[in-house]
């Protein structure tokens, strides 16, 4: 309504269903002017304390509770004290505990002024000091303004139907379908009310609704084609892709033809983007290849991994005491309520970490990293988390997981569930097996290979980084790949201005943590925490490092630019993430957003590479060994993972090796590592 505010309408509306019987009005706002319309437990007011995890319901007796006054008195409350936020300017000197002390003993600003004009002896009795009176009698006309502009209008002619308002029995689902899709509120589709499931858009979709095999194809490039137009998009579903594209939703019982006509759609814009390449060159080509992985599975070792749950029992116990012992204390490790209390209540550490949305101090891990040095018993706490991790997450499930029929792990890889491009699987996650502690590292040796053969790992030699200098064209880092010298080694030789044999161990480690955190556009802070020394320190080690390495800052510089140029970078093959949050007001955003354009065309890069390397794999071994003397077993971050005859195992090996090596060429020259053993954990290195 025109000249109206939404908390007159509010206060409109309130108003008129406020004698309604059988009827409890909530308002959820995060205006606290509405405290004022407040009765009992009739008309309440949901609001929040700090955001959306921590909210309270206001009835009359929390309204008292809070400011010791009836929700009526809240506009005279306002009009003594004012609301700078609402440009009401109140009294002058008067704050919230005098504003809530003379509404105690005179009720309103009306009956206040009447006493002070007529029986100052009275305020004087209830030690009201001259002071006080002075400024109350000087602003008695603004005190009164003040109180009108905070009271609410309550009587507009709003044209409200509690019969049409009702729900449940007037509930449009195509019309909020609609809406939801429009406004990508995907999440709560799937939550409204006796509407049918929409199909899901993976190669395991039912028979009846994908109707060939052929069918299933196109369905899956439709999936990868959405997914490269916006790769936030992960794993989307037939019914979001059809609707985003046709403005309906996909037709009940639909034919191939539905489908293949959405999916000329999309591969026109894969054109248009000139993503075409990564489609059918990479992506495409992919599918056939993951789902024979899947087929083939992982050997696994029973036994070994009956061996491990004693051992991961034996480690957590331990672990266990000598928390408890540092604490003083036992207690629920796993409690981020308890762990917190003991940390920062009861052994008093502190630092520069963050606070949970509740206002206390975090306990995540990232947050934990910061305070490692601070207290013996953080170490502890992590490690204790990362063998729960590798238990509950692998040790315990993982029997129930393995094909009786064949003793094999049988992981599903999602090809569109990252927006970097890299592969993400699932049921269970063998992306994120930890590998810092040793327990982490004895967990691999359940992963054996079948009788008669021999596993072999072929492991991209610091990919990311050599990616990183080729696209920044760095020569000293180029040129220290092409001689082979260790770059961590270089990096710390250059920065600390010593000789390659100079280098100690500590500055290696620091160059290494350096090296990698700029690629994610790590600053002094993060740094510091990761290499273990101060932040003053890694300021002037980052300095140093884009002094030396000055093409790598140039690049840092051109792709933030690029970004806030065109909202979207890509890697080397065209794949491309698209950075809204660079046009954010927020600068946390654009921080992020900037980050993520130093990171993506190396990360994404690294994913199309090993891919590439995935196909060409794949059709050597199809094309020159026998079915079943090579297998493809899995592919974690830069390392392809086989299954090879153990008589062929040597020769072969040295054939993938040079395809890995080959299959582009980068200024800083790719190098695999090739490994033979019987299980993931003992591999042997080959030349």
């Amino acid at each position: 309504m025109k000249g109206y505010e939404a908390d007159d309408i509010i206060g409109s509306v309130t108003e008129k269903f406020r004698k309604e019987k059988d009827l409890k009005i909530i308002i959820v706002t995060g205006d606290l002017d509405t405290l004022q319309l407040v009765d009992g437990k009739k008309i309440l007011v949901y609001t929040m304390k700090r955001g959306l995890s921590d909210t309270v319901i206001y009835d009359e007796e929390m309204v008292k509770n809070r400011y010791g006054l009836k929700p009526g008195q809240l506009t005279d409350y306002r009009g003594l004290k004012g609301d700078p936020s609402d440009n009401i300017p109140g009294v002058p000197g008067i704050g919230d505990k005098t504003a809530s002390e003379l509404l105690k003993e005179y009720g309103t600003i009306e009956n206040l002024y009447k006493i002070l004009k007529t029986n100052s002896k009275k305020l004087i009795a209830n030690s009201i000091k001259e002071s006080l009176r002075k400024k109350l009698l000087e602003n008695e006309e603004q005190a009164m303004f003040s109180k009108e502009l905070s009271v609410m209008v309550k009587d507009l002619d709003i044209d409200a139907d509690l019969k049409k308002a009702d729900w449940k029995n007037n509930f449009n689902h195509q019309a909020i379908e609609k809406i939801f899709r429009e406004l990508n509120f995907n999440s709560l589709i799937q939550r409204i009310p006796g509407l049918k499931p929409t199909p899901a858009l993976n190669l395991e979709s039912p028979p009846e609704k994908l109707i060939s095999l052929e069918d299933k194809k196109i369905t899956k490039k439709i999936q990868i084609a959405a997914w490269l137009l916006n790769s936030e998009l992960k794993e989307p579903t037939l019914d979001e892709i059809y609707f985003a594209e046709l403005g309906r939703s996909v037709p009940a019982g639909y034919k191939p033809s539905d489908v293949s006509g959405l999916y000329d759609i999309l591969r026109d814009k894969l054109k248009d983007a000139d993503l075409i390449k990564v489609f059918e060159e990479i992506e495409v080509p992919l599918i056939p290849i993951l789902a024979e992985m899947e087929k083939n599975g992982f050997k696994i070792d029973k036994k070994e991994i009956k061996k491990l749950d004693g051992f991961a029992k034996k480690e957590i116990k331990k672990l266990e005491s000598k928390i408890y012992k540092l604490a003083g204390i036992k207690f629920n490790i796993s409690s981020t309520q308890q762990l917190s209390e003991v940390l920062f209540n009861r052994l008093l550490i502190s630092g520069k970490i963050r606070k949970t949305p509740k206002g206390k101090l975090s306990t995540r891990a990232a947050e934990l990293e910061k305070l490692r040095e601070a207290h013996p018993i953080i170490p502890l706490i992590l490690e204790y988390r990362e063998l729960q991790k590798l238990k509950t997450t692998y040790i315990d499930p993982f029997p129930k997981l393995i094909d009786p029929k064949d003793d094999r792990l049988h992981t599903t890889f999602i090809q569109t569930g990252t927006v970097t491009g890299r592969l993400a699987s699932q049921n269970p996650n063998l992306q994120n097996i930890p590998i810092k502690t040793e327990l982490g590292q004895e967990f691999r040796k359940v992963f054996i290979a079948e009788k008669g053969y021999k596993l072999v790992s072929l492991d991209y030699s610091q990919l990311e980084l050599r990616i990183a200098a080729h696209v920044a064209k760095d020569e000293k880092m180029i040129e220290a790949f092409r001689k082979g010298i260790d770059i961590h080694t270089e990096t710390a030789a250059e920065v600390f201005g010593v000789p390659l044999e100079k280098v100690s161990p500590k500055m290696r480690r620091e160059a290494k943590a350096l090296n990698f955190g700029i690629i994610y556009g790590m600053g002094p802070q993060g740094f510091a925490r990761s290499a273990g020394i101060k932040q003053a320190d890694a300021k002037k080690f980052i300095e140093k490092y884009f002094d030396k390495f000055k093409k790598v800052a140039e690049y840092m510089t051109e792709m933030r630019n690029e970004a806030h140029d065109k909202g979207v970078v890509k890697t080397l093959f065209g794949r491309r993430r698209q950075l809204a949050e660079i046009y954010s007001s927020i600068p946390e955003l654009i921080h992020q957003a900037e980050r993520m354009a130093i990171n993506f065309p190396v990360q994404g890069s690294e994913a199309d590479i090993v891919k590439l390397a995935m196909i060409e794999i794949h059709n050597y071994i199809h094309k020159n060994y026998k079915e079943n003397e090579i297998k493809m077993l899995l592919q974690v971050h830069d390392e392809i993972v086989l299954e090879v005859r153990e008589e062929i195992a040597e020769k072969a090996t040295k054939e993938l090796k040079k395809i890995m090596e080959g299959i582009y060429k980068l200024d800083a020259p790719l190098v695999a590592e090739a490994k033979i053993g019987n299980n993931w954990h003992d591999l042997k290195l080959i030349n």
